[in-house]
């Protein structure tokens, strides 16, 4: 990342170089250090390369150059002078309860709304009942309910002439018109006038939140989640809880997402461990360690979910090349399960039996389990490490090696005693 910044702030990649630089160069700068800006600067060991860049910034600034990009690089230093906080703060996405929160306010207002306008329709159609022919006039003017749908369609388009002509003709239709069905007469154009009253059409009932929420269930009986879907829920599901450590939100979550195996849920748990920064890693372990431990007194999760979570992860064949990118998986690993190990989630020998032949023989495994030995060490005992490992099998971990010569080289000699 430093090669690429060095390589557009500085044309022929030496910070010596006082070249002339692409306005798109210092634009896309800018952009990734309103991104990365505030990580680099926290590090003491970037601290010096970030300098360095504004200097050149600074020193570009002065240049000709487009006044969007002088712009660009003013708004950039002031981030920085705020230490990388913006002018305005971003809201944080809103949990689950508060979104069903506002869903059911929502509800409660329509149905006020509803319930105010049927009473007005009731208080105008009752109150011209004793007006006499005016009255009637009145209430179908208004459209009220109770007139037939003859007249409300045709009467007050008709003229004198036309009822006349009307009337004229009801002698030659009287005849006929005793055969027609009831309520039913033919008018002049030869199609059926409807003279039944029209009584007004009923509302459909508006569903409760139970009701709906019933629906809604039936529906997801019918139609499973599907995995992809299932996975990105599991995500934000993991991200929601680090933010609120909210473990029955995350309880209520997989009892709705119904899923017979959430083994899924304990992968995007061990990614996350994975991809955290070391500042924040051992807060986030001890956390997540925490709710694996509710889940499964609430028997939200099973021993079942978590043999397979971590054979998916620790059973690919690709666990160094991801320790290329992110050199402290093995440390990170390591504390995570020594953590649920701590608080009685799952034993020494459940993740260890996992890794794939790859991680045997480059050694990965072995770097996992000595520091998910040292860091069961921490706050426990000699005894209890001796303990998971004389109920593990885990020879096949340490290369040829006796596990009292790979505890006595990892600085635990006590333990090595006690087998």
């Amino acid at each position: 990342m430093f090669h690429c910044i060095t390589k557009m702030l500085f044309v022929n990649g030496k910070s010596e170089d006082r070249t002339p630089v692409s306005p798109e160069y210092i634009e896309s700068v800018c952009k990734l250090f309103a991104v990365i800006g505030k990580q680099l600067e926290e590090n003491n060991k970037y601290k010096s390369m970030v300098d360095l860049y504004f200097e050149r910034l600074k020193e570009l600034k002065t240049k000709k150059m487009e006044t969007r990009i002088k712009f660009m690089i003013d708004d950039l230093f002031e981030l920085r002078a705020r230490k990388w906080k913006p002018r305005r703060d971003e809201k944080a996405p809103a949990t689950i309860a508060q979104v069903r929160q506002q869903a059911a306010q929502e509800e409660l207002a329509k149905s006020k709304r509803s319930n105010s306008y049927a009473r007005g329709q009731h208080s105008r159609g009752s109150g011209g009942s004793s007006s006499g022919a005016n009255g009637n006039r009145s209430r179908h003017q208004r459209g009220g309910f109770n007139m037939p749908t003859v007249f409300s369609s045709t009467t007050t388009s008709m003229s004198q002439d036309a009822r006349r002509r009307q009337g004229s003709s009801s002698s030659s239709t009287s005849q006929s018109g005793r055969n027609q069905p009831r309520n039913s007469r033919i008018n002049n154009t030869g199609s059926k006038l409807n003279l039944q009253p029209q009584r007004g059409v009923r509302k459909p009932r508006k569903e409760t939140t139970t009701q709906r929420r019933e629906g809604d269930d039936s529906k997801k009986s019918t139609k499973p989640m599907g995995l992809e879907d299932y996975k990105k829920r599991c995500k934000s599901t993991v991200n929601e809880y680090l933010h609120s450590l909210d473990k029955k939100e995350v309880k209520v979550c997989l009892a709705e997402y119904a899923q017979s195996d959430n083994s899924p849920f304990v992968v995007q748990c061990l990614n996350t461990v994975i991809e955290c920064s070391p500042s924040k890693a051992k807060k986030l372990i001890a956390d997540l360690a925490t709710l694996y431990s509710f889940l499964l007194k609430e028997n939200s999760l099973r021993n079942g979910d978590l043999e397979k979570g971590f054979k998916s992860v620790l059973g690919m064949d690709c666990l160094d090349d991801i320790a290329i990118d992110v050199p402290q998986m093995p440390k990170f690993l390591g504390s995570f399960f020594a953590a649920l190990i701590k608080n009685g989630v799952t034993d020494l020998n459940t993740p260890m039996k996992e890794f794939h032949s790859t991680s045997l023989k480059s050694g990965m495994a072995e770097k996992i389990l000595k520091y998910t030995l040292l860091d069961m060490k921490v706050g426990g005992t000699a005894d209890l490490i001796a303990k998971h490992l004389k109920m593990a099998n885990l020879n096949s971990l340490l290369n040829d090696k006796s596990m009292k010569t790979f505890l006595e080289s990892n600085e635990m000699k006590d333990v090595a005693d006690l087998l």
